[in-house]
């Protein structure tokens, strides 16, 4: 049996303050819809491959990754946020974020942009200047102040930007790219960037100036660092400088090799040659941190009524002989920290060969004696009943068999009409009536699909004059009603409209 993995772009239908829920999609797009085309000839499982919000960070992995900055440093088109020539380093630029964020324990909409290379995730501005001195111990440490922690660093060190202002040389700017889309399907969605361009060390009159950049990553939660030049000063704070991660209480922290508190690093080797790097962190979830969630697939565009339901649950089976050509709709609902969110999605089901060889619906019935087999595609039968498969021609597959098998000997099937029992209306839309002028002993009624499967009966219970069946909530199709009685099975076909 093949699977057919697929994704799903969800889009909010509320102004949501957490991550967007993700569905990927191997498929072609028509008019706005997913297509899915599926072999006519199989039960195929749709299964979703369903990436939720990362509600608690374990931990980041850090690799090196290709030095290709996302905008230019000195990013022309924003203004500089530090214009105080007063200011040393000890301030902090408080931010909106344009998305939400994961970052360790916790969500932020909101961050401050410390002077001296740091991001510094909180709900609100710090009363207390940003700190500069990083101490003797490598991170994770808590150590270290509360602002020190809880933060990206890229490079964090000690900084001093009047010079900056005052000479109209370097700044730190901030920008957005991209558009909010709801795939963790590769890097789209948004990024929000923090660029210091050319920002002078303390103590080092303007002489020694460092450019880095730092991009995190709408719905992934990545966090990259590009440093395009990074020179120490050992006179002043022993030259240090960080880059890494660390969560709010200095028990988790990721730095790169070679790029912690006490190690002596440079971009710049002793053959005096600059060397870019680039680094990305990426996020480790918590096996605990787990989204829970329901998936409701409805027939049709949009979500309808209780009727429209055809599965709940991640793995929808698509029976070779239904939709055909259909559209499926989605609901995704989550629970994230008490609060239920919904996504939605639509995706159209097609059959391969169906639009270029149009399905041909057979109904053949024949006869075998007791003990005797039947050959039927690639089952071999020997007992009565109803049987359903699909026969491909050259062309593909546009033929959908059903047999109505009768084995004389056995308890043998009748038509209605052989016994006087009336079934109307035929086409039915709502009642079906079943007029038993034979005053047959009927015991049980079943109205089976076109793949011979129960979908409704009524068992055990003695029908006699006239008696009606609901099938207002059944599809429409092709149905054989089944009626047991002392004298056999009898058999006739009913078209649900």
């Amino acid at each position: 049996m093949k699977t057919n993995f697929f994704t799903i772009l969800i889009v909010s239908i509320l102004a949501v303050n957490f991550l967007s829920a993700q569905v990927l999609l191997e498929g072609t797009l028509n008019n706005g819809i997913n297509v899915i085309i599926l072999p006519c000839d199989e039960d195929i499982p749709l299964i979703p491959q369903i990436r939720l919000p990362i509600a608690n960070i374990s931990h980041y992995n850090v690799s090196s990754i290709p030095y290709e900055p996302l905008v230019p440093f000195d990013i022309p088109y924003e203004t500089n946020i530090f214009t105080n020539d007063n200011d040393d380093d000890d301030v902090f630029y408080f931010v909106n974020l344009p998305f939400n964020f994961t970052f360790y324990e916790n969500v932020y909409n909101t961050l401050n942009i410390s002077a001296n290379g740091s991001l510094y995730f909180a709900r609100q501005h710090p009363a207390q200047p940003a700190p500069w001195n990083l101490g003797l111990n490598n991170f994770p440490t808590t150590n270290s102040p509360e602002l020190m922690r809880n933060s990206i660093y890229g490079v964090f060190e000690d900084t001093d930007l009047r010079p900056s202002v005052m000479q109209g040389v370097g700044s730190v700017k901030y920008t957005t790219l991209g558009e909010e889309h709801y795939c963790m399907c590769g890097m789209s969605g948004r990024k929000f960037i923090v660029s210091y361009d050319s920002v002078p060390l303390y103590r080092t009159a303007s002489n020694v100036r460092n450019t880095y950049q730092i991009v995190m990553y709408e719905n992934t939660n990545i966090i990259d660092v590009y440093i395009k030049r990074r020179e120490r000063y050992p006179l002043w704070n022993n030259g240090r400088g960080v880059i890494g991660v660390q969560n709010s209480t200095g028990t988790k922290a990721t730095c790169p090799q070679g790029r912690n508190v006490t190690d002596e690093w440079s971009t710049v080797g002793i053959d005096g040659i600059n060397r870019n790097e680039a680094w990305r962190f990426t996020p480790v979830a918590e096996p605990s941190a787990t989204v829970a969630y329901t998936l409701t697939w409805y027939k049709g565009v949009g979500v309808g009524t209780a009727d429209d339901i055809v599965w709940v649950g991640d793995t929808l089976l698509i029976p070779n002989d239904v939709y055909i050509n259909d559209t499926l709709t989605l609901h995704l609902q989550y629970n994230y920290g008490g609060t239920y969110y919904n996504f939605y999605d639509t995706v159209a089901v097609r059959r391969a060969n169906i639009f270029i060889y149009p399905q041909t619906i057979y109904e053949i019935q024949d006869t075998i004696s007791d003990g005797d087999s039947y050959i039927f595609g690639n089952q071999v039968l020997t007992t009565e009943g109803f049987y359903t498969d699909t026969l491909k021609s050259i062309n593909g597959c546009d033929s959908i068999v059903t047999l109505h098998l009768v084995v004389t000997g056995s308890n043998a099937i009748f038509d209605a009409q052989n016994y006087d029992l009336q079934i109307f209306p035929n086409p039915v839309t709502s009642e079906l009536h079943i007029i038993n002028n034979a005053q047959l002993i009927i015991n049980n009624v079943e109205i089976c699909d076109i793949a011979g499967r129960v979908v409704l009966g009524v068992f055990n219970t003695p029908l006699q004059g006239v008696a009606t069946i609901n099938v207002s909530h059944l599809p429409q199709g092709i149905y054989f009603i089944k009626i047991y009685t002392e004298k056999g099975v009898i058999v006739d076909k009913v078209v649900k409209k």
